[in-house]
């Protein structure tokens, strides 16, 4: 299953984004693959762009948004933010960056851009794609990653059955 979908994303199938996405959102999406995709990458540009509306549509956030989320192990509440659902545990090295929750919160291209970077760090660091996508909704909690990567597996799928 795994390769299978590697294949697809990384040959860049023709995949149509869901019908009320915006032509600036598309433009966003397109510029954020493009700037954060690298050669090396597993992803080709259009594979990124793909995995990126898929999330958008899972996360279903929207501009000015915060969602507050249930308190994890530890007792830490967080909460996600805008159309990508940043959650504000990056807050932190994310304003290393020079970025703000205001960015990110009210200008829903800046969220793109930060969310795709976020997905984009997570892939190149785990051991495989999957991993890496599942570490966008839970960087350390492995299960929870697989039922993440499990959904956009499944959107993926419904994806191109559109097509």
């Amino acid at each position: 299953m795994a390769a299978l979908a590697v294949v697809a994303l990384a040959a860049g199938f023709v995949f149509t984004p869901p019908r009320n996405v915006t032509p600036e959102r598309r433009q966003c999406v397109r510029m954020a693959a493009e700037f954060y995709h690298r050669p090396s990458d597993v992803l080709s540009v259009d594979g990124l762009e793909m995995l990126v509306h898929v999330v958008l549509d899972k996360e279903h956030g929207k501009i000015g948004q915060k969602v507050y989320n249930k308190p994890n192990k530890k007792g830490v509440r967080t909460y996600d933010i805008g159309p990508m659902q940043i959650n504000s545990g990056n807050l932190y090295e994310l304003g290393k960056r020079g970025v703000t929750e205001e960015q990110i919160l009210n200008n829903e291209c800046a969220n793109i851009f930060v969310g795709t970077m976020i997905l984009q760090e997570g892939i190149a660091s785990a051991p495989d794609l999957w991993t890496g996508i599942g570490k966008y909704n839970a960087w350390t909690d492995r299960e929870n990653g697989r039922k993440y990567y499990m959904d956009v597996w499944n959107r993926l799928n419904h994806s191109w059955g559109r097509n």
